[in-house]
């Protein structure tokens, strides 16, 4: 499958699409636009130079421009695509963000999809698109989530890549040796250059885990919970559906959904 850079569009150059892929992997330089994607079923992965975001079934992802980045399909799926002209956003934050999908949101991207890419000029779309991307940055007024920080300092690059890997069944302690720092110089590196701390960072990664376990498929929620250290299924689906938005059935369920057919991913 092929994803072919196409020219702006013209007058505004903002557009809305819906698109369902099967397969997706592709890094796209530095864009003049802000792109907005929002996860309607199945999953994405998004890297760029500060780390890496998880967007799941009704959560959304916004691009801004000058960024270079990586997109991933981690698991097929339909996602919609908003195109912003340059302008009609001004993002106050730094890098990407993602943030749930709630109320007003899905329709009012939903509502866009009436001016496709290419379409003719129109002054109601013209005028739908800014008075949208004012609305953008209040969105994504929100802690960040779904993120996987890429840190600067070589210990702290080390426990971060453990903790992906084998899981967050660390104490703080050994999570300190395992960085080649203090329990005090490790809760100041994490805050500074993460702008989280030890127990917030493990608290996402273990959801992070519990995501990628439940899109895979084929086991027990139960045992998922219990090799994540929860004390059982309740509490981890608890804790689950607070962080992402949906339970952890409803979520495996979202993330295996198969695309009714295939699309063009339409980025400049």
């Amino acid at each position: 499958m092929t994803f072919p850079i196409r020219p702006p569009c013209a007058g505004t150059g903002s557009f809305a699409a819906a698109l369902s892929l099967q397969h997706l992997s592709r890094a796209f330089r530095p864009l003049p636009q802000d792109h907005l994607l929002l996860c309607r079923s199945g999953a994405l992965e998004l890297a760029g130079d500060s780390g890496s975001w998880s967007i799941p079934p009704g959560h959304m992802v916004l691009i801004p421009q000058g960024r270079a980045f990586h997109l991933r399909l981690l698991a097929p799926g339909d996602l919609l695509h908003v195109c912003f002209a340059k302008g009609e956003v001004e993002w106050p934050y730094d890098g990407c963000w993602v943030r749930r999908s709630e109320g007003l949101m899905g329709g009012l991207l939903a509502y866009g999809l009436k001016w496709g890419p290419g379409r003719s000029e129109d002054p109601r779309a013209a005028a739908f698109f800014t008075t949208l991307g004012e609305m953008v940055p209040g969105w994504f007024r929100t802690p960040r989530v779904m993120w996987s920080p890429r840190a600067r300092h070589p210990g702290l690059r080390r426990l971060l890549a453990r903790v992906e890997a084998a899981g967050t069944d660390l104490t703080l302690a050994e999570a300190s040796a395992l960085a080649g720092m203090s329990e005090r110089s490790l809760r100041r590196r994490m805050q500074s250059e993460l702008g989280q701390s030890w127990r917030d960072f493990q608290r996402e990664a273990r959801i992070r885990r519990a995501m990628h376990l439940l899109r895979r498929g084929g086991r027990p929620i139960t045992d998922i919970a219990l090799e994540l250290g929860f004390a059982s299924s309740s509490s981890f689906s608890t804790s689950f559906a607070a962080y992402v938005g949906e339970s952890p059935r409803a979520f495996a369920r979202g993330a295996g959904a198969a695309p009714s057919l295939d699309s063009t991913l339409i980025i400049e």
